[in-house]
This record gives structure tokens, sequence and C-alpha cells, in this order.
């Protein structure tokens, strides 16, 4: 009876720290796994997806809790896993799976991912065009930003002068 005790005070504490998005305290509070997937099939597998996610594996964390859908919290954390994704994509210039998840988030309002869809579009034209010397492409990426986003124009501009002057 004690060792049920036990076991039942550690499982609703774990349980209160998923709800607080605390999955590595969660993980350590667990000292039965086999009990709790008796009762709980799911809990395990949240856990890992959020311990995921605590350790900036978004992607991994996005396909565990997209697996996880009618569990818990797990569409709020697949929406977060694909937003912090999509950021850590465009910082390792993946701009287009960065674009098509920023996209996915806007058509739900998710955050400010229409902002960042926007920033990252810019970016992206800048890459093309001034890092790799896709110029056609890159300016046609920048043409493609929304008018009125702070410096396009001016952008624009020179990289009209630029094609210009390189006969393109």
């Amino acid at each position: 009876v004690l060792l049920a005790g036990i076991y039942w005070g550690t499982y609703f504490s774990a349980c209160k720290h998923v709800e607080n998005e605390e999955f590595s305290k969660a993980n350590k509070l667990l000292f039965a796994p086999s009990i709790t997937e008796l009762h709980d099939e799911k809990l395990i597998a949240y856990i890992d997806a959020g311990i995921a996610f605590e350790n900036r594996q978004f992607s991994t964390a996005m396909d565990a809790f997209k697996a996880l859908s009618d569990y818990s919290n797990a569409i709020h954390m697949f929406n977060e896993s694909t937003y912090r994704c999509a950021a850590q994509l465009a910082d390792s210039n993946d701009f287009v799976t960065s674009l098509k998840y920023y996209s996915a988030l806007r058509k739900i309002d998710y955050k400010d991912s229409d902002e960042l869809y926007n920033d990252t579009l810019y970016r992206q034209g800048i890459y093309q065009f001034f890092e790799v010397g896709e110029y056609i492409e890159g300016y046609e990426t920048l043409g493609s930003v929304p008018k009125d986003y702070p410096g396009i124009q001016d952008i624009l501009s020179e990289c009209q002068e630029y094609l210009y002057a390189l006969g393109q």
C-alpha cells in the first residue's frame, strides 16, 4: 500500500510538471513507466516529446506532438514546436522549409508568424541575391515581400541597379 501511495504521489506530481511544460522534471519522477503506461498510455511519449522540445530538437518534437494530437496540450506544443523549428531552419538558411512552416502557422494566426513569414522571405531574398549570387531568384523573392515591409523599396532599387550594371 505504501508503494502504491508513493507511485500515485509521484505520478500526480509528474502530471503537474507536464502541465507546466517541465518535462525533464516530470520524467525524473516516473520511476515505474511500465505501470504508468497501463493507465496513461500516452504520458511517457508526451514527456519524451517535451524533452525533445526542451533540448531544442524541434523537428523531433513536432513529429511526436503531432502523433499525440488528441492528448493533453499536444496541439499547442505541436504549434510551438513548429514555430521554433521554423526559426531554427531560417537561421540555418533553410528558408523554403521555414516559410512552409510559417505559412501553416499563419493560417491559424499563431503568434507573430505572419510577421516572421515576411522577415524570412526578406532574409531569403537577401541571402539569394547577396550571399550566393542567385541574382534573379533573389530579386524575385524580394519582389514578393509586401511593399510596406520596412526598407524593401530601397533594397529592390539597389538590386535593380546591380542587375542593370551586370546587364541582366
